[in-house]
C-alpha cells in the first residue's frame, strides 16, 4: 500500500516539476520580447549541458555512511535552493536539508528536518511561494510495530519546523512490501 502511494508521490512530483519546467523553457503561453529567443531555442543552443561544474553538497566527512535519494526545490522569493536528502547511521536514517544560493554555494550548515525515530527515507520537497516555504515528504519505517507511512513537515525558508510532523498515510502493522 504504502508503495503505491509513493509511488504516487513520486509521479505527481514529477509531473509538477515537468508542468514547472515547461514554463520556464517557453511553455505556458508566455510573452516573449520582441526579437528575444524563446528559452527552449535558447537551451537547444546550450546543447542541454550544465552550467557549471559538479560541487559537494554534504561534506565527506560526516559520520554516515551513506547519503542518497536527493530531491531539491527553488525559493523563487530568495533565489535559493532547499537539497534534501537521506543519510543512514548504524541505527537510523534521517533526512537533511541544506539551502544553496543560486549559484550553488552553501547557506549555513546541513540540518536534521526529520524526527529522530524510525528510518525516515526517500524524500522529495516542494516550495510554495505564497508561504514562503517548504513541503518536505518522506516514507517512514518503524521498527517496533513494522508500520510504513508516508509523513511530512512544512518547514520555513529558515529551516525551522511550522507545525511538527505529519501523518498522510500508514500501512496496517506487519504489512510487507
Amino acid at each position: 500500500m504504502t508503495r503505491h502511494i509513493a509511488k504516487r508521490f513520486g509521479w505527481r512530483a514529477l509531473i509538477i516539476a515537468l508542468l514547472a519546467l515547461g514554463s520556464l523553457v517557453g511553455g505556458g503561453g508566455q510573452p516573449h520580447a520582441e526579437g528575444a529567443p524563446v528559452r527552449s531555442a535558447a537551451h537547444a543552443e546550450l546543447g542541454g549541458r550544465p552550467v557549471s561544474d559538479w560541487f559537494l553538497i554534504s561534506p565527506l566527512n560526516t559520520p554516515e555512511a551513506h547519503e542518497w535519494y536527493s530531491s531539491v526545490a527553488y525559493n523563487s522569493q530568495w533565489q535559493e535552493y532547499l537539497v534534501v536528502w537521506h543519510a543512514s547511521t548504524a541505527t537510523n536514517r534521517y533526512i537533511y536539508g541544506q539551502f544553496l544560493t543560486k549559484n550553488g554555494a552553501p547557506i549555513g550548515s546541513r540540518f536534521i528536518i526529520s524526527p529522530p525515530v524510525g528510518n525516515n527515507m526517500y524524500p522529495d520537497v516542494a516550495y510554495n511561494p505564497t508561504r514562503n516555504e517548504y513541503l518536505v515528504v518522506y516514507m517512514v519505517e518503524t521498527a517496533t510495530a513494522n508500520v510504513y507511512g508516508i509523513y511530512g513537515m512544512r518547514i520555513d525558508a529558515y529551516g525551522v519546523s511550522q507545525g511538527g510532523e505529519r501523518c498522510f498515510a500508514t500501512s496496517p502493522p506487519d504489512y510487507t512490501y
